[in-house]
C-alpha cells in the first residue's frame, strides 16, 4: 500500500477533534525517511517535550500571573500579585511569561480534564531567596516569602492551537512546491536535496524552530568549570558561543547583552556591577528551578568564568 504521509498529516490536522500525537508520528516518520534532521528534531521535541533548560520556540511561552507572601521586617505581608517593577528588568521579564516544555499529549491531557481551570506552579524557598536578593539590590526593604505561578489553562490550548498551525502550514506549503511528493518518496524518484532546502526555508519563514541550537549539559553540583573558553576582552560574539555551549540561550544572553558594557568599570574578580550580579542570580534561579539544566554548584562558576574573560579579568 502506498504510503501518503503528508496527505495523512493534513487530514489529520484539519480536524481538531483529534488528538495530534498521529500527525506528529506521521511527520516523524516523513522526516526520517526525507532525512531531514532539524525537522525531525523539531517533531520529537513536540512529542516528547523539551528538555528542562533548552531554548524553547517563541509558540511555547504563556501569560501567567505570580502570587506572592512578601516578608518585610519580620512580618509577612498577606498573598498579593507580584510587585514586577521592584525588581531588575531581567527578573522581571522572567516572571512574565511561563515557559511550556510539555509534551504534546500531556497538554492535550491537561486541557481535557479541566479546560477551564488553571495550573499552579508553587516555587521553591531557594529561588524565592534569589528573588529576595534581586530585590535587596534594587534598595527594597521586603522579601519573597513565598511564590505561585498560575497559568489558566486556555493558555496550553493557544499553545497547541500554535503548534497545529505551524506543522500543517508547513505540509500545505511543502505540498503546494511538491504535489506528488508522496508518490515520489515512496518510488525512491524524490529529490530529497531539493525537498529539505524547502523544508528548510519554510521552517525558518515561519518560525517553527527555536532562535539557538538548544543545547545544554546537565552536570552535577561538584563538577567543575574547564579552563579553556577563549574570550576575548569586549567579544561579545565569543561570549555569547561560550554561554551557548552551556546551555545559556540566545534569549538569556541578550538581557546580559544589555547590561555588562555599562557596568565594565565597576566589575572585579570577586564581584560584577548590579545588573550584572541580578542576571547570575536570575540564570541560578534557572538552574534551581530546572529550567537550565545544569548543575546548581556548576551554574555560577560557568557564568562567572564567560564574565570575567568578557572584562579581561582572567
Amino acid at each position: 500500500m502506498e504510503a501518503q504521509y503528508i496527505s495523512e498529516i493534513i487530514h489529520l490536522l484539519s480536524d481538531d477533534t483529534q488528538s495530534m500525537v498521529g500527525a506528529f508520528l506521521k511527520a516523524q516518520i516523513f522526516a526520517k525517511r526525507i532525512g531531514n534532521e532539524v525537522l525531525y528534531k523539531w517533531v520529537v521535541q513536540e512529542l516528547n517535550g523539551y528538555e528542562a533548560g533548552s531554548e524553547l520556540p517563541s509558540y511555547r511561552y504563556a501569560k501567567c500571573t505570580n502570587f506572592a507572601v512578601l516578608k518585610q521586617r519580620g512580618r509577612l505581608l498577606p498573598e498579593q500579585s507580584l510587585p514586577f517593577t521592584s525588581f531588575s528588568k531581567v527578573v522581571s521579564e522572567m516572571l512574565l511569561k511561563y515557559r511550556v516544555f510539555s509534551s504534546i499529549k500531556a497538554l492535550e491531557e491537561i486541557i481535557s480534564t479541566d479546560p477551564k481551570g488553571a495550573v499552579i506552579h508553587p516555587h521553591s524557598a531557594d529561588f524565592c531567596q534569589l528573588l529576595t536578593d534581586d530585590l535587596r539590590q534594587q534598595g527594597r526593604t521586603f522579601g519573597v516569602h513565598s511564590l505561585r505561578t498560575n497559568i489558566q489553562v486556555f493558555e496550553f490550548t493557544e499553545v497547541l492551537m500554535n503548534i497545529r498551525s505551524k506543522l500543517l502550514e508547513l505540509v500545505l506549503e511543502l505540498e503546494e512546491d511538491f504535489p506528488n511528493i508522496d508518490m515520489d518518496l515512496e518510488s525512491r524518484v524524490v529529490d530529497k536535496q531539493a525537498v529539505n532546502q524547502t523544508i528548510n526555508y519554510i521552517m525558518n519563514k515561519i518560525k517553527i524552530t527555536t532562535t539557538g541550537d538548544g543545547n545544554t549539559i546537565n552536570t552535577g553540583d561538584n563538577s567543575t568549570v574547564t579552563n579553556n573558553a577563549v574570550i576575548t576582552t569586549g567579544n561579545k560574539e565569543e561570549l555569547k558561543k561560550f554561554l551557548n555551549e552551556k546551555g545559556v540561550s540566545n534569549e538569556d544572553y541578550t538581557l546580559l547583552a544589555e547590561v555588562i558594557d555599562e557596568e565594565a568599570s565597576l566589575a572585579t574578580t570577586e564581584r560584577f556591577g548590579a545588573k550584572v550580579n541580578s542576571w547570575v542570580q536570575y540564570m541560578v534561579g534557572k538552574a534551581l528551578s530546572g529550567t537550565w539544566d545544569i548543575g546548581v554548584g556548576t551554574a555560577g562558576a560557568v557564568l562567572a568564568e564567560g564574565i570575567l574573560r568578557y572584562y579581561g579579568l582572567k
